[in-house]
């Protein structure tokens, strides 16, 4: 069983017939906008056919040809195709490309200093002394000289839980 708008597009286009179409007239019978819209569909019809045949629409090539005819302009300037004077090929750029790279890498060389053996970091303790007189601070040194150790007496205890500002 066809829906109504199939129904309603069989008969704007005229493909209705017999009992169907009496069927549908009288569906449609009070309903001005379809009448309306079979008018208007049967007008742009009859529109488009006289100028498809007066000649007003270009003949459209099948798209075979036109592929075709792309295929041939492509491949007719790739034979005429020249490199201009002046310009890089592929082969030069990856010259430059590479000659870039060895003076970024002579530069590198050449002006990052390096040192052979690498240089420990050293602090020295030249003297203690706090501001407060009830503290009391002394340096002691190892023996070998590898660590020193600042020895701080007479401050007052903070617990775990004061925060500082």
């Amino acid at each position: 069983m066809k829906t109504f708008e199939e129904k309603y597009t069989a008969w704007v286009d005229g493909r209705l017939s017999g009992k169907e179409l009496q069927a549908f007239e009288q569906e449609v019978e009070g309903m001005e906008a379809a009448e309306s819209d079979r008018r208007e569909v049967h007008q742009l019809g009859a529109l488009l056919r006289s100028h498809a045949a007066g000649g007003g629409l270009p003949v459209l090539e099948p798209v075979v040809e036109f592929d075709r005819a792309v295929l041939d302009q492509i491949t007719a300037s790739e034979r005429g195709w020249r490199q201009a004077p002046g310009s890089w090929s592929s082969g030069w750029l990856a010259l430059a490309g590479a000659a870039c790279l060895a003076v970024a890498a002579a530069g590198y060389a050449l002006l990052v200093p390096k040192a052979a053996v690498p240089v420990p970091y050293f602090a020295e303790i030249t003297s203690v002394r706090a501001a407060d007189p009830s503290i009391f601070a002394t340096a002691i040194q190892d023996p070998s000289g590898q660590v020193t150790v600042l020895w701080i007496d007479g401050l007052d205890y903070l617990p775990d839980t004061y925060k500082l500002r």
